[in-house]
């Protein structure tokens, strides 16, 4: 039990930092998406295969045992708890800083 639980932190961690990534393609897919939606469809499966790819790295440098559901329960815990908290914080600041730097 202990093992499983280390495991689903660690997978709430690692959906955080998906979350960071997402950050970063947020601005390329809404530059694309103003030019049509197949594109910025295309921008997101992107994400989620980038996202799997550094999962499935993770799993074999921390030896996660075979795939469980509370694994995909905490990747998607740890992107939603980002998008709806640091993210929020992070757009404030950045707004902030945009509004002083344009007066």
């Amino acid at each position: 039990m202990g093992e499983d639980l280390y495991i689903f932190f660690a997978c709430v961690l690692l959906g955080g930092a998906g979350g960071v990534v997402y950050d970063v393609f947020y601005p390329v897919r809404r530059l694309i998406e103003r030019k049509t939606r197949k594109f910025a469809a295309a921008a997101d499966v992107l994400f989620f295969f980038l996202f799997s790819l550094v999962y499935v790295a993770a799993s074999v440098v921390f030896a996660f045992p075979a795939l469980r559901w509370y694994m995909f329960a905490g990747c998607m815990a740890g992107l939603i708890l980002y998008l709806k908290s640091f993210h929020r914080i992070l757009a404030f600041f950045c707004d902030m800083l945009y509004n002083k730097r344009k007066k």
